[in-house]
């Protein structure tokens, strides 16, 4: 945009100076046309061949419009070069105003752009929610190592999405399940997805009741959204016992989100975790921010709960 200011306030400039130029040689032509009509009529003796009165009195009638049009038009053009400037910024700041409008609709245009492909995303992602759970309602017999393959490939399809659901992109991100182990009793990592494989492999730690985001986020049975993990004011959230804190944990898991998966406030049977380096990532303030995770930590507690029930048959 400023390359086009630079250039219209060239083109004004250019038109100035031809129409001050034009103005200039009309001023200069209309006295000597005057002087033309009174020599022409002086040098024009009454005793001359009537050819040649016809032709006088016919260019000083020519030469006489000629002033008179030109005369009006130096009047109705007769601005200073302060108004005609001013008038030129007038016209400027339209343009500007005009594209600084056009700029805010094609942003907003790009936002509900973006809106709208996350929305199909994630009604694409519960359909495919709701065909897992109708196969495992099918089904007359599950076993553990289907409902965890079929926990991962839901965790998979909405990993595979995160740019448009989370805005997640080049940063250092987790999304992991973890699922209560009632003999040992504690919360253990089923499955993660990280940057790398690597990261991914390495060992994962399992947390009791009340410890750290994951532990808390079980025991207090609601969603724990944390913006900022290093604000004083959330520090609470991460308590665990000092062998289970790595001093990566507030740079690593900046922002975060821990969603129990229970079935409408039973005890939970585990807990769904994203986390982000990024600050604001995850808002408890804005829920879009993590609506995506509400719906599959729901649909994860309706596949365990299936599970138990036909483990128990």
């Amino acid at each position: 945009m400023y390359q086009e200011r630079i250039a219209f306030e060239a083109h004004v400039r250019d038109l100035l100076s031809k129409a001050t130029l034009a103005r200039r040689w009309i001023q200069i032509l209309i006295p000597i046309a005057t002087a033309l009509v009174a020599a022409l009529k002086g040098f024009t003796p009454s005793s001359a061949a009537k050819e040649i009165q016809y032709a006088s009195f016919t260019l000083q009638i020519t030469l006489l419009i000629f002033i008179v049009i030109f005369s009006i038009i130096i009047v109705l053009t007769d601005k200073s070069a302060t108004s005609v400037v001013h008038d030129a910024q007038i016209a400027m700041e339209k343009r500007v105003t005009a594209e600084s409008d056009a700029s805010e609709l094609k942003n907003v245009i790009y936002n509900l752009e973006t809106e709208l492909a996350r929305l199909i995303q994630i009604e694409g992602i519960i359909d495919a929610m709701r065909s897992v759970v109708d196969i495992a309602i099918i089904r007359t017999e599950i076993d553990f190592s289907k409902m965890k393959e079929w926990m991962i490939d839901l965790l998979d399809f909405m990993v595979t999405d995160k740019l448009t659901l989370f805005q997640i992109g080049d940063e250092q991100w987790n999304f992991s399940i973890y699922i209560f182990n009632e003999t040992s009793g504690e919360l253990e990592c089923i499955v993660t997805r990280r940057p790398t494989v690597k990261e991914e492999q390495a060992g994962h730690r399992p947390w009791r009741e009340g410890e750290g985001h994951v532990g808390k986020a079980f025991q207090g049975r609601r969603a724990l959204v944390c913006r900022d993990s290093k604000d004083p004011n959330v520090r609470g959230f991460f308590d665990a016992p000092d062998g289970k804190l790595r001093g990566y944990d507030l740079d690593r898991y900046r922002s975060l989100a821990a969603i129990p998966i229970q079935v409408d406030g039973a005890v939970p049977l585990g807990v769904l975790v994203a986390t982000s380096e990024k600050v604001g990532r995850f808002d408890p303030e804005d829920e879009d921010t993590f609506r995506p995770l509400l719906a599959l930590s729901r649909t994860l507690a309706t596949l365990l709960s299936i599970y138990k029930l036909k483990s128990v048959n």
